[in-house]
């Protein structure tokens, strides 16, 4: 199995060398990976932090540029370069911590029989009448970050959902028939959650695995909070225009699939 590992990067020149050692370091050796990086509009040295970090793996690499694409460019950028069997889009401040995280991802893969978009640090479900709530396990590293969310802690298992956040994952193949990340969320906020519900409307299964996966959520000290909100809201408002019958004729609730050990083993 070919692994794409897709990095968007804006100015971490402090903190990604950290970022990509903790996706590799914890890779299972099971599979091929290649690695791509989407630097987007940097005007640090993440570039050069970027370069002499994974010149010391054994992993193809290669370096792609983008202009204030924001998330939704980027993986775009990254989905578009791939040569894999599936795909993992990565933000620049998520730290993985679980040893052999993509012999999990690809075995749970294959354990369903139309995987569509696999979300490594959370899920969500809706209401009836369009109100979404957060589907996260708390897991050791997650800390603060967990709580801030203000999410219940669910029961540690792989959940059937029917959005995904990001970092997500997918077979390469079933993203691209999805035509990726739209435009029309741009710069930020529910993109993901347009394309995962595509799929899950098309009768694919999205998925949630509980990594112990650490998001710092850096956009909270770097965008200015009424900016935050307003993306937020005008992306809901556009999801809901396009999904909202669906969900309140076809229901989306979240279901527990099979419970999990902390090792991520089927119990």
């Amino acid at each position: 199995m070919r692994l794409t590992l897709g990095f968007h990067v804006f100015n971490k020149q402090d903190t990604i060398a950290s970022v990509l050692q903790s996706w590799l370091d914890t890779l299972s050796g099971a599979h091929e990976v290649e690695v791509i990086v989407v630097l987007d509009d940097t005007t640090d040295r993440s570039e050069e932090a970027v370069r002499a970090c994974l010149s010391a793996y054994p992993y193809p690499f290669r370096l792609l540029y983008a202009r204030q694409g924001w998330e939704i460019g980027s993986d775009n950028l990254m989905l578009a370069a791939a040569d894999s069997d599936a795909i993992v889009f990565i933000q620049d401040d998520n730290w993985m911590h679980t040893p052999g995280w993509d012999r999990v991802l690809v075995d749970t893969l294959r354990r369903v029989e139309k995987p569509g978009a696999v979300g490594l640090l959370a899920g969500a479900q809706f209401a009836p009448d369009g109100t979404i709530s957060r589907i996260e396990c708390d897991r050791p590293h997650k800390g603060e970050y967990f709580r801030m969310q203000g999410c219940p802690d669910a029961p540690l298992g792989v959940y059937q959902v029917p959005v995904v956040t990001r970092p997500c994952a997918a077979w390469t193949a079933t993203a691209r028939q999805a035509s990726g990340f739209d435009w029309a969320y741009w710069p930020m906020d529910f993109d993901e959650t347009d394309f995962s519900y595509r799929l899950h409307r098309d009768g694919y299964t999205n998925l949630y695995i509980p990594f112990d996966l650490m998001n710092e959520v850096g956009k909270r000290s770097t965008i200015q909070e009424a900016r935050m909100m307003e993306n937020y809201e005008r992306g809901q408002a556009i999801f809901m225009a396009r999904y909202g019958k669906h969900i309140r004729t076809h229901g989306a609730a979240a279901a527990l699939l099979w419970p999990v050990n902390d090792q991520l083993e089927a119990l």
